[in-house]
């Protein structure tokens, strides 16, 4: 799967020869006082677009994180 589009304009792999990491942190709310971090996930992404790892996991906040969507 590549997670590069036809719209966006991929350099030559001289400029960017190393991997990126695409961080997803998911949360509680947005009061660092009062919320917490539930999840992060990363994917890294090679010179050619297409997706060389990924890392995903969900945390223990220490307290009710409150209503899910989607999840049994």
């Amino acid at each position: 799967m590549s997670l590069v589009s036809a719209s966006f304009d991929v350099p030559a792999t001289g400029d960017y020869a190393h991997d990126w990491a695409l961080v997803d942190v998911e949360t509680s709310g947005l009061i660092a006082r009062r919320d917490r971090v539930l999840s992060v996930a990363v994917i890294t992404i090679g010179p050619d677009g297409e997706q060389t790892g990924e890392f995903s996991t969900l945390l223990n906040p220490g307290c009710d994180p409150g209503p899910r969507s989607g999840v049994e």
